[in-house]
């Protein structure tokens, strides 16, 4: 038994997607894990890594700095996700639920046995999780970090990551029951909408509309002014 870091990713609504979009999504899922591993500077060729279509399931090496994983693989893979969806339709976009948690593995016959596996399998399952997605259509990314992990990295100030930036979360699945720490990363192009300016206000009677004229004007109901230069 030892002690390792476990990352989950799961593609979201693959099982509606038809065929040509499952492999599709096949495809750039790899892609999109393997270049934001890169770009972090982690090796995944040395990741332990099982695969079933729609997800990934990897054991890391002592070797893979935790707080790079969480951070700078993170970003890397929105990164990834917003250069990959920005010329798709909608329905065709890549969208990925990830989780991670450090716990205790046991390699066994057909991959790896312990607590930790199968947290961060509930933690990637867990209702949470799927919402972050499903009920903001702008974020392409949702991750979600066990109690531990949070703590030791984020928490602690190990990460560009704030941990205002998380949302505490109960998870009740299964056997497991616990505290987990949501975050999503919208897509680029939608970045800082929310704290966009409100519009000016209508003037009463209909909109306020501004024109710069040269000449004379006439009307009703008009306010002038003057700029000068």
């Amino acid at each position: 038994m030892r002690r390792q870091l476990c990352v989950a990713a799961d593609v979201r609504s693959y099982g509606r997607a038809n065929t040509q979009l499952q492999l599709s999504h096949q495809r750039f899922l790899l892609e999109v894990l393997d270049e934001a591993g890169r770009r972090a500077g982690l090796e995944r060729t040395r990741w332990w890594r099982s695969g079933s279509g729609d997800s990934e399931f990897a054991v890391l090496p002592d070797s893979e700095p935790e707080a790079v994983v969480v951070d700078r693989f993170v970003r890397e893979l929105g990164a990834g996700l917003d250069r990959h969806n920005g010329q798709r339709v909608e329905a065709a976009k890549l969208r990925l639920r990830v989780a991670i948690h450090f716990g205790p593995v046991v390699p066994a016959e057909n991959g790896y046995a312990g607590p930790a596996p199968v947290e961060v399998h509930r933690l990637l399952e867990s209702a949470a999780l799927k919402a972050a997605l499903e009920d903001n259509p702008g974020a392409d990314l949702a991750l979600v970090l066990s109690d531990v992990v949070y703590r030791d990295t984020v928490h602690e100030g190990h990460t560009t990551l704030r941990p205002d930036e998380f949302e505490s979360v109960a998870v009740e699945l299964k056997e497991f029951s616990g505290t987990a720490w949501l975050w999503s990363q919208v897509r680029s192009g939608q970045r800082g909408t929310a704290g966009a300016a409100p519009a000016a206000p209508s003037a009463p009677g209909g909109p306020h509309v501004s024109t710069t004229v040269n000449g004379s004007v006439s009307g009703s109901d008009l306010v002038f002014g003057i700029r000068n230069g």
